[in-house]
């Protein structure tokens, strides 16, 4: 059975339908909307770029298109890993000043997609202030488990989105 729970936002006070992509990074899960991924791929080495934040881990050419790889351990301020041949790109669409491009976001595993309705509400009462949303679009109950939906549209940092790298 699935739950969902709204992270609040001001601008949205509205049920959102969606399906999610499931991901494993370390021993927690996350899910990102079905409908902005564009494909799942192996890793591949990256071609590295400097002066970036850590959790860009450079840019793949995908089909003739430059994409950044960001890799979301990182970028969740979590434990970095080495990249084996089981370690997953997960090609998404994000909005950004200059419109829709596609990101490469590295993430341990994918294991299922599920639906669900979120529902967004416009109070940041009900978390107390405990939870850091920045960067996520709610929660969601599977089961026994709680999913954090992640925000595509915020993994990109405003450096980046603003230059168009």
């Amino acid at each position: 059975m699935t739950q969902a729970y709204s992270v609040p936002s001001p601008e949205n006070e509205h049920a959102i339908e969606d399906e999610y992509l499931i991901l494993s990074l370390a021993d927690e899960t996350f899910g990102l909307e079905l409908s902005r991924v564009e494909e799942i791929r192996c890793w591949e080495t990256a071609t590295r770029v400097p002066n970036q934040p850590s959790f860009v881990r450079g840019v793949m050419n995908l089909r003739g298109t430059i994409i950044p790889l960001l890799d979301l351990r990182d970028r969740l301020q979590m434990e970095v890993c080495e990249y084996t041949g089981e370690t997953i790109v997960v090609v998404v669409l994000v909005e950004d000043g200059l419109g829709q491009r596609k990101v490469g976001v590295v993430v341990d595993a994918v294991s299922d997609v599920v639906g669900t309705t979120v529902e967004v509400s416009a109070s940041r009462s009900e978390y107390g202030g405990a939870l850091d949303i920045e960067l996520l679009h709610g929660l969601i109950a599977v089961d026994e488990q709680v999913i954090r939906l992640l925000d595509v549209d915020k993994l990109l940092p405003a450096r980046l989105a603003d230059n168009g790298q």
